[in-house]
């Protein structure tokens, strides 16, 4: 609700929506009901925001593709461009993940809720661990 109800910048709202993930916090938490649910404040932000910028930070950081098309189709139908993001989560769905941002998704869901403790110390050149912490996703 934070991030809605302040009148911060794209930016800084992207960025920290995306140190949010970093640190292990959950996509559809509801800290009022302290339950998943269907419409959280993060893809609300999705309307505030540069909506094609903050779909693909949610899909790298592992938004699972069938909850990202029945979530996109929801949020999108109210929008009047629509179809253009219909059109980038459907070609998103046909393709499969990269090797790479498997790998990146499976040590974040293995290092569970801290995973940025346990990048750091990992014997790989700097570039990976950029990688690891998802250096490369930048939108603002």
């Amino acid at each position: 609700d934070f991030l809605l109800s302040t009148a911060i910048d794209g930016g800084t709202c992207f960025d920290l929506i995306k140190l949010l993930l970093l640190h292990g916090c959950d996509i559809d938490y509801n800290p009022r009901t302290c339950r998943r649910m269907a419409m959280s404040p993060m893809f609300a932000c999705i309307f505030f925001l540069k909506p094609m910028a903050v779909l693909l930070m949610l899909y790298e950081f592992g938004c699972q593709r069938w909850d990202f098309n029945w979530r996109d189709n929801r949020l999108y139908d109210r929008r009047e461009d629509n179809e253009t993001f219909k059109a980038f989560v459907s070609q998103k769905a046909a393709s499969p993940r990269t090797l790479m941002s498997i790998c990146r998704l499976q040590l974040y869901r293995t290092f569970q809720k801290r995973p940025l403790k346990f990048v750091d110390p990992l014997p790989l050149p700097p570039t990976v661990k950029d990688y690891l912490k998802f250096e490369d996703v930048r939108f603002f």
